[in-house]
């Protein structure tokens, strides 16, 4: 009879974990998460049909086989962006931090990058980006 107790009380934690999510976080955790699958998508395509194969993230750009590392890296960078996005959305216990590791990771890649290549560019995800972090941020104490 315990265990039915200890269920409820872990789904009502991850309820709870739920409702401090703000709007400011679910819209970025959605949009990762959705990039991850299209990106899966995109990947098995290029590999499928056998098809050349131009990936451009972060200023950088590759242009050549599909089954090469580098796509493999990107698609697979992406895939656990995602998850972690999932974590996050659904208040997983670990979602808060996963998806502050993968924030800061995405934007030391992104800001290392600015460096080594010619411009700078800011996309409209770098600014959710920045406001996703912040949130979650305000979340420690509570989380």
């Amino acid at each position: 009879m315990t265990g039915v107790f200890v269920v409820d009380e872990v789904l009502e934690e991850r309820k709870r974990r739920m409702e401090l999510l703000s709007l400011w976080i679910k819209v970025p955790a959605w949009w990762m998460m959705l990039s991850g699958l299209f990106a899966l998508g995109l990947y098995a395509n290029a590999i499928y049909y056998d098809d050349l194969t131009v990936v451009v993230v972060f200023g950088w750009s590759y242009k050549g086989t599909a089954l090469a590392l580098e796509p493999l890296l990107i698609t697979s960078f992406w895939i656990a962006q995602s998850i972690s996005a999932y974590a996050v959305v659904r208040g997983r216990t670990l979602g808060r931090l996963t998806g502050l590791i993968f924030a800061y990771l995405y934007l030391a890649i992104k800001l290392g990058s600015e460096f080594f290549t010619p411009g700078f560019d800011i996309d409209i995800f770098d600014i959710l980006l920045a406001i996703y972090i912040c949130k979650l941020h305000k979340l420690k104490s509570d989380w």
